[in-house]
C-alpha cells in the first residue's frame, strides 16, 4: 500500500511540475494579446501589436531550454550512446547529477530565471531526480 501512495505522490508532483514549467516557459507572445491584422483582405502584409514586446512580459523559455539541454547531455540515469548504451550505476548517476547541478550553477541559470514559479519548478525538478536516485539505491540494495 505504501508503494502505491509513493507512486501516486510522484505522479502528482510530476504533473504539477509539468504544468509549472509549461506555464513559466511559454513564449512571451502567448501571454500577450497578439492579433495579426491586415488593412484589407488582399493585403499581403501582416502587422502585430507592439504589446508582444511589452516590458512586463516575462518568460523563462530560453533558460528552461538551456537547463534541459544540459540535463540531456548529462545522461544522468541512462546512457544513450552507441558504445555504453543502458542504465547507469547508482554512483555514476549520482556523480552525473552532481555535475549537472554544478554546470547549472556555473552558468548562473538559477539567477537567469525571471519567474518565482520557475525557481520552484527547478527545485522540484532537482528533488525528483534525487528521489529517483534514492529509489535506485534502495532497489539495488534489496537485490544484492
Amino acid at each position: 500500500m505504501h508503494l502505491l501512495t509513493v507512486h501516486s505522490e510522484f505522479i502528482a508532483t510530476l504533473q504539477a511540475l509539468s504544468r509549472d514549467i509549461s506555464f513559466s516557459a511559454r513564449p512571451v507572445s502567448s501571454t500577450s494579446n497578439v492579433r495579426p491584422h491586415s488593412s484589407s483582405s488582399n493585403d499581403t502584409s501582416v502587422s502585430f501589436s507592439s504589446s508582444i514586446f511589452a516590458a512586463g512580459a516575462k518568460s523563462d523559455l530560453y533558460t528552461w531550454r538551456e537547463l534541459f539541454q544540459l540535463y540531456v547531455e548529462a545522461e544522468v540515469f541512462e546512457c544513450v550512446g552507441e558504445v555504453h548504451r543502458g542504465e547507469r550505476a547508482v554512483e555514476d548517476s549520482k556523480a552525473r547529477l552532481q555535475a549537472f547541478m554544478e554546470r547549472v550553477a556555473q552558468r548562473g541559470l538559477t539567477k537567469k530565471l525571471k519567474l518565482k514559479q520557475s525557481e520552484t519548478a527547478l527545485q522540484t525538478f532537482l528533488e525528483l531526480n534525487i528521489f529517483i536516485l534514492n529509489i535506485k539505491k534502495v532497489s539495488i540494495s534489496q537485490f544484492t
